[in-house]
């Protein structure tokens, strides 16, 4: 073996675990920048074999809830959405918050509170009037807001899976949050 193979041999034997390292220090603080903005929202993050089940958001929403007195109880939930739970998390996640979307929407009509999305839909519009207005409590728009950022994740980021469970605890909050909505018409 002539001197430039023994060197070529060891080139390529060192190259790849010193890109590794590089990238690791290179990149050290974006990752966990991006890891602590995505943490709070994200229920299972998954790569390959990989996997970080999370159910802090939904923990927190429920918590608030019980603070601010929003439903004790569980709702019950039709054998529609049960079944919809257990084959598609995801599109249970993302009716329920349609459900609290259009009861937001009635609840600001009813109270005669004029709703114009200006970009950014009508469902948080119709949050911010209802807030701004003193309709609903802070506690209450901020609970709302932190299953919008759930339901944003179950409608944009593919790479997070949600559990059956974290999904009926989910729609069973946002079918509590619903029912206190329909209260102040």
């Amino acid at each position: 073996m002539s001197d430039y193979e023994l060197a070529a041999d060891l080139f390529r034997s060192i190259i790849w675990p010193a890109s590794i390292l590089v990238l690791v220090l290179l990149l050290r603080r974006p990752l966990g920048e991006i890891v602590r903005e995505i943490l709070p929202y994200v229920q299972s993050l998954r790569f390959k074999d990989f996997e970080i089940a999370l159910d802090r958001q939904i923990s927190e929403a429920e918590s608030k809830s019980r603070g601010i007195g929003v439903g004790a109880e569980d709702s019950l939930l039709d054998e529609e959405m049960l079944k919809r739970i257990d084959i598609s998390p995801r599109s249970a996640i993302l009716e329920s918050w349609l459900a609290v979307e259009q009861q937001l929407v009635e609840t600001a009509l009813a109270q005669g509170i004029s709703v114009n999305p200006r970009g950014s839909g009508l469902g948080r519009s119709a949050l911010r009037e209802l807030h701004s207005s003193g309709t609903i409590t802070a506690e209450l728009a901020e609970m709302i807001g932190e299953l919008r950022h759930v339901r944003n994740q179950a409608a944009h980021e593919l790479t997070v899976d949600f559990y059956p469970d974290a999904a009926r605890r989910y729609v069973s909050l946002a079918s509590r949050i619903s029912s206190e909505l329909s209260e102040h018409h």
